[in-house]
C-alpha cells in the first residue's frame, strides 16, 4: 500500500481555480497524495463559465508528461482534457507501453456551466479509439454518456445501471477496467452514481445537495478515483471512497464563496 502515490494530472489549466489541474492537484493533496501536472490547454473561464481555450504545443505536452515520467515513480495518471486529435494520438504513444499504473480518465467534452466546447468529433473518436483501452476506470457524466452512446438520458437509478452495461460492452471495456457514470445530471431529487467493471454493479445513491458550488466536480472525481486506487483494495473500493470524499466537499461548500457564479468545492474540509 502507497502511504504518499504520486499521481500525474494530464489536463487543463482553469485559472479561477476551480477545476483543472488546480483542483486535481488540491483534491491529490487533500487524499495524502502527491501530485504533478502536465498542462495540455490554457483557458479564459472564470465561475460563470468558459470564454476561450488555448491548446499547448502538442510538442510540448508530451515533453511535460516524458521529463516528469523520467524522474518521479508514478502511482496513477488522471487524463482530464485533451483539446484535438494531435494530443490524444501523442499522448497515446506514450502511455500505451506503460505497465502497472492505473489511467483514469475523464471525458471532458464541454463545460458544464455553459457548456463551451472542449473537443470536435474527431476528437472524440480518437479519445474512443484510444485513450478508451488505455485506461482502467473511464468516467463520464450522464450527458458525456449520451453523447458518446448516441442514445436517451436515461431517467433513473435503473436506466444508469443499463447504460452503463452497454457502454462497457460497445467500447469493448475488458477485465481490470470499470466505468463509473456520474449521475449527477439526473432531473431527480436523489442522484446515483454507478459503477460497473463488467461483472459488479456499485450504485452510490444521496439524496440532492442544495448548493451552487458543484465546479469542477467530476474533475475532483476523477482524480479522487486516481489518488485512491494505489491506496485501495480494488476499483469498487477507491470509487466508493471517492464518492463519499466529493460528497463532503460540496456539502462543506455551502458557506464557501469565490466567485458570482457556479463555485467551487471545498477541497480540504476535512482538514479544517
Amino acid at each position: 500500500m502507497k502511504s504518499t502515490p504520486k499521481i500525474l494530472t494530464i489536463a487543463g489549466f482553469d485559472p479561477s481555480g476551480g477545476a483543472g489541474v488546480l483542483a486535481d492537484i488540491k483534491t491529490i493533496s487533500a487524499l495524502g497524495g502527491y501530485g504533478c501536472a502536465a498542462i495540455t490547454c490554457l483557458t479564459l473561464q472564470n465561475t460563470r463559465g468558459v470564454a476561450a481555450i488555448k491548446p499547448i504545443d502538442v510538442n510540448f505536452i508530451l515533453k511535460q508528461i516524458q521529463t516528469i515520467l523520467s524522474d518521479v515513480e508514478i502511482d496513477a495518471i488522471k487524463i482530464g482534457i485533451v483539446p484535438n486529435k494531435e494530443v490524444i494520438v501523442g499522448i497515446e504513444g506514450i502511455l500505451k507501453d506503460l505497465r502497472g499504473i492505473p489511467i483514469i480518465l475523464d471525458p471532458v467534452f464541454a463545460a458544464s456551466v455553459n457548456n463551451f466546447k472542449f473537443l470536435d468529433k474527431t476528437s472524440i473518436s480518437s479519445m474512443q479509439d484510444l485513450l478508451f483501452p488505455l485506461a482502467t476506470v473511464i468516467t463520464p457524466n450522464l450527458d458525456e454518456a449520451v453523447l458518446l452512446m448516441n442514445s436517451d438520458k436515461p431517467a433513473g437509478i435503473d436506466g444508469m445501471v443499463q447504460m452503463a452495461k452497454k457502454f462497457y460492452s460497445k467500447f469493448n471495456m475488458t477485465e481490470g477496467q470499470s466505468i463509473y457514470l456520474k449521475g449527477g445530471h439526473l432531473k431527480s431529487e436523489v442522484l446515483a452514481d454507478v459503477v460497473y467493471d463488467g461483472v459488479k454493479t456499485k450504485k452510490f445513491t444521496i439524496s440532492k445537495i442544495n448548493t451552487p458550488n458543484t465546479r469542477g466536480t467530476g474533475c475532483t472525481l476523477s482524480t479522487a478515483v486516481a489518488t485512491l486506487i494505489p491506496k485501495s483494495h480494488s476499483h469498487m473500493d477507491a470509487c466508493e471512497f471517492a464518492k463519499n470524499y466529493v460528497k463532503g466537499a460540496i456539502v462543506n461548500s455551502r458557506n464557501f464563496s469565490a466567485g458570482s457564479g457556479n463555485g467551487p468545492l471545498n477541497h480540504f474540509y476535512e482538514l479544517i
